[in-house]
């Protein structure tokens, strides 16, 4: 049976809170992954990162956003999974509403997988899966295809009744089904709710025949190439870039990790509610030195921040400035609007600000 332990952001995950098995595990994850946590006496202390850490003895530890208004559970779920679902499918219409009618009461990753692999049943599964001619070399004794003259002379030269032949296939075991199918395990085998890992049992029934290992070089979800046969396949490749990215290396003990940035993915929310919108556009701006803003929108700046402030902060005023006198005086870029933008927080009140040039 499974326990599922929530956290908020800078948490702390207590000792005492964990089998000792658990706690071994979760140390060997603060070694691997040191940057998103701090090993303290009592327990292990949360940095900016959501996601899961699924332990071997059956415990998950859900880690969600801070909600600055509201500690709740659902509200930190609502969010998280709002965020996950965004990089997962950018007009949001296929996965938003699904994701959206779902127990909030369920680890918020495993909400936007059920979502994922719900739309794989329904637009990828049920339909029919996509298949591809595929060229292959055989030895066979049925001629039905080309003959491969060379390679028999030298590798076939004494067999008379079988022939090295080259043939074109239709088959459904091509990458984007391989990578359907690898995504499907991975979730079933960890996955707590019920739901989910049925649906996922459900997809890898189907896919039985197909051949897969771990994350193969072809099957590699950056590597995939969709065309308009198979750009329905979309959702899954970005959920498979999703778990890749997210999952801990150097998996020890049975403890796997899946955990995001949360400045990384609250700038591509704003990125992508902004269609035409550049995210991460990089600049040399001299020898050895460059910048990359966050976004950059028609004649807008924008450098978004992920955190709470009750008075802006100095040193976020002087980089997004930077950003824009550099982007203008060095490249032309007609920067008018240098933007700030951080989590909505209530009764904050909106604070502008005067920039005059001087000659100094």
């Amino acid at each position: 049976m499974s326990k599922v332990l929530t956290k908020f952001e800078h948490q702390l995950i207590e000792k005492d809170e964990l089998s000792r098995e658990g706690w071994e595990e979760l140390q060997e994850v603060v070694k691997r992954e040191k940057f998103q946590f701090k090993l303290r006496k009592k327990g292990v202390k949360l940095s900016s990162h959501i996601g899961l850490i699924s332990l071997s003895d059956g415990t998950v530890i859900e880690i969600l956003p801070k909600i600055y208004y509201s500690e709740s559970k659902e509200e930190g779920r609502r969010l998280a999974t709002l965020l996950m679902v965004n990089l997962i499918e950018r007009n949001l219409r296929q996965l938003k509403g699904v994701a959206g009618a779902l127990d909030l009461k369920v680890p918020f990753l495993e909400l936007v997988m059920y979502a994922t692999l719900l739309y794989a049943e329904r637009k990828i599964v049920i339909p029919g899966i996509y298949r591809s001619y595929e060229r292959q070399e055989l030895l066979s004794r049925n001629l039905s295809g080309r003959v491969l003259v060379s390679k028999n002379l030298t590798r076939n030269p004494f067999n008379r009744e079988k022939l090295f032949i080259e043939r074109e296939l239709l088959t459904a075991d091509v990458p984007v089904n391989r990578l359907l199918l690898k995504v499907a395990e991975l979730v079933g085998k960890r996955a707590t709710f019920k739901k989910l890992k049925s649906l996922a049992g459900r997809i890898i029934l189907y896919l039985k025949d197909l051949e897969v290992e771990n994350w193969p070089t072809g099957e590699s979800p950056g590597r995939i190439k969709l065309n308009r046969m198979n750009a329905h396949y979309e959702p899954i490749v970005e959920l498979a870039k999703l778990l890749k990215e997210g999952r801990g290396r150097g998996r020890r003990g049975g403890a796997i990790t899946w955990l995001y940035n949360m400045d990384f993915l609250f700038e591509r929310l704003i990125s992508t509610a902004l269609p035409e919108s550049e995210y991460q556009k990089e600049f040399s701006v001299g020898e050895g030195f460059k910048i990359r803003p966050d976004i950059l929108f028609k004649d807008a700046v924008i450098d978004a921040k992920w955190k709470r402030v009750d008075e802006i902060p100095n040193n976020d005023c002087f980089q997004v400035i930077s950003y824009a006198y550099l982007l203008e005086k060095r490249f032309r870029r007609p920067i008018r609007k240098p933007l700030l933008v951080y989590p909505e927080i209530e009764s904050r009140e909106q604070l502008t600000w005067d920039i005059r040039e001087t000659s100094t």
